[in-house]
């Protein structure tokens, strides 16, 4: 739809000329991070960071990606194991903790 756009979803924070960008829903907070680092230096950055309880600005959003367990077990305990768990619902854990379900 858009040929000459380049997707970067692995990137928290985009600058291309000017135009500054963040994806998620948190992410605001560490485009504006950056941009006090960009204009106030990395001191002023650190402070802003510490003060708001933030993690270090990370470019990669990689810690955020969803786990995809492997499939194909060679061991066969833990291939039984797997399967287990996905199984394993939360009504399935109130029933083994002997006591109601809440909502």
């Amino acid at each position: 739809m858009f040929p000459d756009v380049k997707l970067e979803d692995h990137k928290i924070i985009i600058d291309e000329g000017g135009i500054y960008t963040s994806g998620g829903a948190t992410s605001s907070m560490h485009l504006g991070i950056y941009l006090v680092e960009k204009y106030c230096g990395k001191e002023t950055a650190n402070t802003a960071t510490r003060m708001l309880l933030l993690d270090d600005n990370d470019s990669s959003q990689t810690r955020y990606s969803i786990f995809t367990p492997q499939n194909a077990a060679c061991d066969q305990v833990i291939y039984k194991a797997q399967n287990l768990l996905r199984r394993i619902t939360p009504k399935n854990w109130v029933w083994k903790a002997c006591c109601e379900s809440k909502s």
